[in-house]
């Protein structure tokens, strides 16, 4: 079944990023959406307020009996309850980044790729190209608009596009604007060749009109060019005004932006304007508040080595005078283990490191990666760390910080959940 021609649609794992945005974005055509996930969050809220029904909890007492489509996230496994309801019933199933595929062969699609930055660059476009009204996809709440879906008039869908499992290769991209190639996902990937042919193979679906965009001296980057029968432009040497947000990492996030912008319809006062206005998005530096000590309190989803060492260098470089703390929730064993040194040597750059529990998601302990081994590596590079073990760790290392202190919870897992209600809703510096 075409995603499009559902009429009654469940999906499970309906919480995560991508699922909620394309929850939000069928709910907006008219489809009867519900679905579940393991708790309720951020995302989840959003949804309800669509009139999408949210189950906190799998169970196949959950499902519509009329339901034509089971749409389902990579975290949730085959023998998940309301899958094999699903297989039983003969029910079809689609993974999301397969529905989404579908999707995206109904508009001229704009697909922003790379190992980091892109959903900040996606949230820069979505706001930029507003004049053409376009679709938007994007893996994080925007905070001008508050929500991770955008539902336009516009020919054009904006979509973050996932490496992941080959996931973006379901999209028909018109345009690919490639943020940066790094080796991550090594539960999938098994070297940077296997990325980069992974990489090849998406821009060998661009057409003869379309156009690639990236930073064509990146050695990785270089391959793709002789496989690309379209125009391809480097971002690069663009000029952008001056941005809000901090780090090296969003200026070259904001030039590709403007580059997409400017390629795909031409020059335009109204790019700088949204560009330097860009307040940011959910979870990448964002400031949750301060504590009654003065400790000022932020969050970032960093959880590549390379993306925690470019983050803890802009915090450095924006509070020069200030304490960097780090509490960092590692995200999964494999990524933990095969990237334990640079996570090493990226953590030693913050004045004190603490490390929580690894948040396994998909996978199973593999009986040698914990927070202690990392915390460990950390303190041979040069750092300070120690390990936590829950909430209450954390909240009384908050209230031991003053005002001399900036404290930042960091990573793809939950511990963002781990900061006191008064905090996160003292928002305002």
């Amino acid at each position: 079944m075409n995603t499009k021609d559902a009429k009654c649609v469940y999906c499970v794992g309906i919480g995560g990023a991508g699922m909620s945005a394309l929850s939000g974005l069928l709910a907006s055509r008219g489809v009867s959406v519900s679905g579940s996930d393991r708790e309720k969050g951020k995302n989840t809220k959003l949804l309800e307020e669509r009139g999408v029904f949210v189950f906190e909890g799998h169970s196949k007492e959950h499902i519509n009996p009329n339901t034509d489509l089971v749409i389902y996230s990579d975290a949730i496994p085959e023998n998940n309850v309301e899958r094999v309801w699903a297989k039983e019933n003969n029910v079809p199933q689609k993974s999301y980044f397969n529905a989404l595929g579908d999707i995206s062969k109904e508009y001229k699609t704009i697909a922003i790729a790379g190992t980091h930055g892109k959903t900040t660059a996606t949230a820069m476009l979505a706001r930029m190209l507003k004049n053409i009204d376009p679709t938007v996809i994007v893996g994080s709440i925007m905070r001008d608009s508050g929500t991770n879906v955008v539902i336009g008039e516009g020919e054009c869908l904006l979509v973050e596009a996932c490496e992941y499992n080959d996931h973006f290769l379901h999209l028909s991209p018109k345009v690919l604007a490639i943020t940066n190639i790094e080796l991550d996902h090594t539960d999938y990937f098994k070297d940077i060749d296997q990325l980069v042919s992974s990489y090849i193979q998406l821009v060998q679906k661009l057409p003869k009109d379309g156009l690639l965009i990236m930073n064509t001296s990146g050695e990785y980057e270089q391959k793709l060019i002789e496989h690309a029968s379209c125009k391809v432009v480097n971002y690069t040497d663009v000029e952008i005004p001056e941005l809000l947000v901090p780090g090296a990492f969003n200026i070259e996030n904001g030039k590709l932006a403007m580059a997409v912008a400017t390629n795909l319809l031409g020059e335009s006062d109204a790019y700088a304007e949204g560009l330097s206005s860009f307040p940011g998005t959910w979870r990448r530096f964002e400031f949750k508040g301060k504590t009654h000590n003065g400790t000022l309190v932020y969050d970032d989803y960093a959880h590549h080595p390379t993306a925690i060492e470019k983050t803890v260098i802009a915090i450095k470089k924006h509070f020069p005078s200030k304490r960097v703390v780090v509490a960092f929730h590692p995200h999964l064993y494999s990524r933990t283990h095969d990237f334990m040194d640079g996570f090493a040597k990226a953590l030693a750059l913050a004045d004190t490191t603490y490390v929580a529990p690894i948040f396994a998601a998909r996978e199973e302990f593999d009986g040698v990666t914990t927070n202690d081994l990392l915390a460990s590596k950390i303190n041979e590079k040069g750092g300070d760390a120690e390990t936590i073990s829950e909430k209450e760790n954390l909240v009384q290392i908050l209230e031991d910080c003053d005002e001399n202190t900036i404290f930042f919870t960091m990573g793809a897992g939950d511990i963002y959940t781990w900061v006191p209600e008064y905090i996160s809703t003292n928002f305002g510096e």
